[in-house]
């Protein structure tokens, strides 16, 4: 097939005169291990990425009800008791609504 299209023809001794060409094929094997290296460093550290933003978003969503909660009049320990939080992190969402 390669030898009726003239461009598959060209592509066919390109790639043969790749093959024969140890060092073209070793700094072919060097590219496409560091965009491999590269791609699971992204792909580890927008999971990482993720995780942390779960974790902020889950502390400013307990910090807006504990929030919600003290302007709604609901006690300190009813606030413990509920949102299963610590009389500590009332105190500091108190402060948060002072500010």
């Amino acid at each position: 097939m390669a030898k009726t299209d003239e461009y598959l023809d060209e592509a066919c001794r390109e790639l043969e005169r790749m093959s024969a060409d140890e060092q073209a094929k070793l700094e072919y094997e060097a590219r496409e291990r560091a965009i491999r290296d590269y791609n699971s460093q992204m792909s580890s550290a927008l999971r990482r990425g993720r995780e942390e933003g779960m974790k902020c978003g889950v502390e400013r969503a307990r910090q807006s009800m504990i929030i919600e909660m003290l302007g709604n009049g609901v006690s300190a320990e009813e606030i413990c008791r509920m949102a299963g939080t610590t009389k500590e992190e009332i105190r500091k969402a108190k402060e948060a609504m002072e500010s």
